[in-house]
């Protein structure tokens, strides 16, 4: 092992029985490492750009965005709407309502958090006029909004094409058949 990386655990560790708060004791541990490595620092800049410039990565980066533009505009409301037009005038229409908008928006931002926060203030007062409890239709929506994690394009399929090094068209043409067979 390295001189740098010894002498930052070892800093790591005594900081960390000193009781310091967890952000200085990492603060410490990385600058007494870095100091200790001196000149040999130049991999740092390339690793870090060769890190960032990857497509994968920067999509993630687009989804966060899109998730925020999502909750920040009316776009949730519309997609209730159009939600409500395809399955709206079923027996229990309201409830599949919630099921397609959770699906077409976690679909959309990749992601099941901004989902759940756009949709359960939208449709959880509506579902509870018409006689449904506030758990049942929260429950409803946030089970539901996890079906979007198979229909592509997902944030943590993504992630697993970076890691595993496998193409993110094969995986996401095996998941969007199950993912809308589950929905």
């Amino acid at each position: 092992m390295e001189m740098g990386a010894i002498t930052a655990i070892v800093v790591f560790m005594l900081t960390l029985a000193l009781g310091l708060p967890l952000g200085w004791v990492f603060l410490i541990g990385t600058i007494s490492g870095v100091f200790v490595l001196g000149d040999s620092l130049n991999f740092m800049a390339s690793t870090f750009y060769h890190s960032i410039n990857n497509y994968v990565l920067m999509a993630v980066v687009f989804f966060i965005f899109a998730g925020s533009l999502i909750s920040v505009t009316s776009l949730a409301d519309r997609i209730v709407r159009f939600s409500h037009a395809l399955v709206g005038r079923v027996r229990g229409g309201l409830v599949l309502v919630g099921i397609v908008a959770t699906v077409i928006l976690s679909a959309l931002t990749g992601s099941s958090l901004p989902t759940i926060s756009a949709l359960i203030p939208l449709l959880v007062p509506r579902l509870e006029k018409l006689g449904y409890k506030k758990a049942y239709t929260t429950a409803v929506l946030c089970s539901s909004s996890f079906l979007g994690y198979l229909i592509p394009p997902s944030v943590p399929a993504l992630i697993y094409c970076m890691v595993a090094q496998q193409s993110v068209a094969a995986l996401f043409l095996a998941t969007v058949v199950p993912g809308l067979l589950l929905a």
